[in-house]
């Protein structure tokens, strides 16, 4: 358990100055942009704040496996424990995040009802949903940042066992399922029809089934290598 405890907080301490640069900037760009507008009084401006938040956390997955490694195998962790603390590090800092964009979307948005009515925040929760709540903001955030992160975490995993030919195959078979018209309508066009046609809660819960997936998956490859052997020779 203090392995655990140490991972988490060694993950902590590194990504906590991260938080507040991103959150920092993101509510600085927002706010100029209330500026702007409420000073030129410009034309009908949109800003969109969930697609920074989510490609944010996916840089954040993609670093946490190599940093819970790094510092758990120092100390003497277990492949377990280093793949607890950086899943369970992946859990916190989603719910911590969705909160924090959240609150800052809701003070964003108020601000701009009252100083710049040409301009408006869409949340994703808007194309889902006609009336959202802070409830179902929150939640949606939450399922959504943890399938981004978990995404970015299996993408570590996959680069550290099997190196970076592993990322340029994976690439590849994505590329061509998007340009190939077959293709291309065989998976990408039924998946989001399919989950425009959903409701907000079942678009929530397949989303939450991705992200379980692929936190849960990268493991059966940490179990078959030597951590601390890869360490040493990275």
């Amino acid at each position: 358990m203090r392995e655990l405890m140490g991972v988490w907080r060694i993950v902590w301490i590194e990504m906590s100055k991260s938080f507040i640069y991103f959150w920092a900037i993101l509510f600085g760009i927002v706010g100029l942009g209330i500026l702007y507008t409420a000073v030129y009084q410009s034309d009908q401006v949109i800003f969109q704040t969930n697609a920074a938040v989510y490609v944010y956390f996916v840089v954040i997955g993609s670093q946490l496996f190599r940093l819970a490694l790094t510092y758990g195998s120092s100390f003497g962790a277990t492949r377990k424990q280093i793949y607890k603390g950086a899943v369970g590090s992946a859990v916190v800092l989603a719910l911590l995040g969705s909160l924090i964009h959240t609150l800052v979307y809701l003070a964003l948005d108020a601000l701009t009802r009252w100083q710049a009515e040409e301009m408006s925040l869409a949340h994703i929760t808007e194309f889902m949903t006609a009336d959202p709540t802070v409830f179902t903001m929150y939640a949606v955030d939450v399922s959504f940042i943890l399938m981004v992160t978990a995404l970015g975490f299996s993408v570590s995993v996959l680069y550290y066992r099997f190196g970076p030919i592993s990322l340029m195959i994976i690439g590849g078979l994505v590329a061509l399922s998007a340009i190939i018209p077959d293709a291309r309508e065989a998976v990408w066009m039924k998946l989001f029809n399919g989950l425009a046609e959903s409701s907000l809660w079942e678009t929530t819960g397949v989303v939450l089934i991705v992200a379980a997936v692929a936190f849960a998956g990268p493991y059966l490859m940490v179990r078959q290598f030597n951590i601390y052997l890869k360490e040493k020779t990275v």
